[in-house]
């Protein structure tokens, strides 16, 4: 109200001390200064305003996104390279935990008795700087907790399908090679992974073992009483167990499957074969090829497990490989049975 009154006593007194014309263009040209004056302040704080917001919101931004960068190279990137890169790694390492896993499942499936498996895990585990290694291991089933020194702690699992003709020493010794070199110097842990994943998926050489089931039932038939033509025989057989062994043991639901299915085949056929040719001892040839499919190393690191105190494992194995035998028993059998009723 004050403003407007001293507005209206000044123009009263420019009309009063003016004529009309002079003073209407005096007031019309005050009033233009005043809304050119107040239009120039209003638009130059609404740039100033837009300017400050869009600055201050490009900055803000730009600070995020630099300070963002400069925390993934350092707080990530850089981190898990530097783990990579050195030697001796804190306990709590992704590709440690990743590496132990994988070490374990071909360990248990190249033949390896539990205590071995959970052992060497331990001693690899303590290598690479942990306070701490709790291994649980199964036939089937892999748990592992790893403690850091600063009281932090990593818990992985794995449950996979054990392979019972899978067993492979030579894959054995060089998992024990590596573990007992990395015990000793220890090894960038991506580095590690890359060599357990070369051992565990190096493919066998077929001829080879192809050679060893000829070469092994052929020379447990001749051991047991049996003719050279008996170990002939036994060889072809061998041949075909081979065979059902690439092909069919992938596809079959489990190894109790895949058991009784060839043990029935290889019976059948030499049950026939017997028939055909008189001269060749049916009983002889069937102990030589029976001896590929017999889950001896599963029993026997059964034994060893339940010896070792670790008897819920090496129970576990003990009847599975019961229930391997009597899938073998049932098989040759049943083979005996069909063709004594067909011929």
């Amino acid at each position: 109200m004050s403003l407007e009154n001293n507005e209206k006593q000044q123009s009263s007194l420019m009309e009063k001390a003016l004529p009309g014309k002079e003073a209407g263009g005096i007031l019309q040209g005050q009033s233009q200064v005043e809304e050119m004056a107040h239009g120039d302040i209003q638009s130059r704080v609404e740039e100033m305003a837009h300017g400050d917001i869009q600055s201050q919101v490009e900055e803000m931004a730009h600070g995020d996104i630099q300070s963002r960068a400069e925390e993934m190279p350092h707080g990530t990137i850089q981190s898990r390279e530097k783990e990579a890169s050195c030697g001796t790694v804190p306990g709590l390492d992704r590709y440690l935990m990743d590496s132990l896993l994988l070490m374990g499942e071909t360990l248990l499936n190249s033949g390896a008795e539990v205590f071995r498996v959970e052992d060497t895990l331990d001693r690899i585990g303590l290598s690479y700087g942990a306070s701490h290694m709790n291994v649980f291991a199964l036939s089937t089933f892999l748990l592992i907790t790893i403690e850091g020194p600063d009281g932090s702690s990593m818990t992985k699992s794995r449950r996979f399908r054990n392979l019972a003709g899978d067993t492979d020493f030579t894959r054995l010794e060089r998992l024990n090679a590596l573990s007992r070199s990395v015990c000793r110097s220890p090894i960038p842990t991506a580095t590690l992974y890359r060599k357990i994943w070369a051992i565990a998926f190096q493919k066998r050489r077929k001829g080879e073992m192809l050679a060893g089931y000829v070469l092994a039932s052929a020379a447990f038939t001749v051991f047991f009483g049996g003719s050279v033509l008996d170990g002939i025989v036994a060889g072809g057989i061998g041949v075909l167990i081979w065979l059902m062994m690439l092909h069919l043991h992938p596809i079959c639901m489990n190894s109790i499957v895949f058991e009784f299915t060839a043990s029935f085949l290889s019976g059948f056929c030499i049950c026939l074969l017997s028939h055909l040719l008189p001269s060749v001892q049916m009983g002889e040839i069937m102990i030589g090829d029976i001896m590929l499919l017999i889950p001896g190393i599963l029993f026997t690191n059964s034994m060893r497990d339940i010896l070792l105190g670790d008897t819920i494992s090496g129970g576990m194995m003990l009847i599975h490989a019961v229930l391997l035998t009597l899938a073998l028993t049932f098989g040759i059998a049943t083979a005996i049975w069909c063709v004594g009723w067909l011929l």
